[in-house]
């Protein structure tokens, strides 16, 4: 286990006003402290406001999992997988079982996840009939020599690997609001995970399946690492939002490089990217991320953004709005 320094109070910065309190989120956040382990997670940014309740409620089941998971010593790559996969499943987001179809009528599913520990990945794009996308990309990470495998090929090697299949005619639910022809506007409803370990582990996870409606075979940013995910032994990170954008900019790898080789804060980091190399180009979206030196932060650039973290101490954070 690693050494850490001695314990220092917890401090959230709302912008720049520091704020005192526990239990929802209203604003993009920095947490500065020392913890042992923590998780951070996204449900997606969006840029038309909804009722969100049963959203916010299951996030925080979430959390609660994945504290205890973590309390328990399971380790961080373990917990980020079952944050996501637990939000797949539940078919409030448009990841997993939520997931709407693209343009020609049928589902396209897409995962990524990094483990910060090892420099190890795994990713897929274009599944049709896997229940959990991320495990899909956990098992091209464990049990394939590759990183990124794709469609009807990753499909053959996941079944032959056991992975959970589904009937897409029935499991899927479609949203026609979500899903209608004025896309900018839907909420992108992409799912992250960023854990720390006891051990000092960090990992990254995120899942979707793009932006609804979308053209068949387009990927987003989500499956690929250094865009939507990233991991090493400084840092976590999982992204949503405008895909196209954060490909470009290579956004989370971004907010590392900057950290480790500029000698940026996280919050300085973020911001640039999310502010001046998205925003700036007309791409919105977010970031969460959560480092092995104390810091978390929940970024975004958009109307709003679904998100939540749990520390040691097992209070639960939740409900960016």
């Amino acid at each position: 286990m690693l050494n850490r320094k001695p314990r220092r109070k917890l401090k959230f910065f709302f912008g720049m006003t520091e704020i005192v309190g526990r239990g929802s989120i209203s604003r993009p956040f920095l947490l500065r402290g020392d913890f042992m382990h923590g998780l951070v997670i996204h449900g997606g940014a969006y840029k038309t406001r909804r009722d969100f309740t049963a959203h916010d409620e299951f996030l925080r089941e979430v959390l609660a999992e994945g504290h205890k998971r973590l309390a328990a010593g399971e380790s961080a790559l373990d917990v980020a997988v079952q944050a996501v996969a637990m939000m797949e499943d539940c078919g409030l987001f448009h990841a997993g079982r939520g997931t709407g179809r693209n343009s020609a009528g049928y589902h396209e599913l897409d995962a990524s996840l990094m483990d910060g520990a090892t420099g190890q990945a795994g990713a897929v794009a274009s599944l049709r009939t896997i229940r959990n996308p991320i495990r899909a990309a956990q098992m091209v990470m464990e049990k394939s020599p590759h990183v990124f495998m794709v469609a009807e090929g990753a499909e053959n090697f996941l079944r032959h690997h056991g992975i959970e299949t589904v009937d897409p005619d029935t499991y899927f639910r479609h949203d026609m609001e979500r899903d209608g022809p004025a896309i900018k506007d839907t909420a992108h409803g992409t799912v992250g995970a960023v854990a720390l370990d006891r051990d000092g582990r960090l990992a990254a996870a995120t899942s979707t399946a793009g932006i609804p409606n979308k053209l068949e075979g387009r990927v987003g940013d989500t499956p690929i690492i250094g865009a939507a995910t990233f991991a090493d032994d400084r840092i976590a990170l999982s992204a949503t939002g405008h895909g196209e954008y954060f490909i470009r900019a290579v956004a989370a790898y971004d907010v590392a490089a900057q950290c480790r080789y500029a000698g940026r804060t996280l919050d300085a980091a973020m911001d640039d990217v999310l502010q001046t190399k998205i925003g700036e180009k007309g791409g919105w979206g977010g970031m969460i991320a959560i480092t092995r030196g104390g810091d978390v932060k929940l970024g975004f650039n958009a109307t709003g953004m679904h998100g939540g973290f749990v520390l040691e101490d097992g209070h639960i954070h939740v409900g960016v709005s």
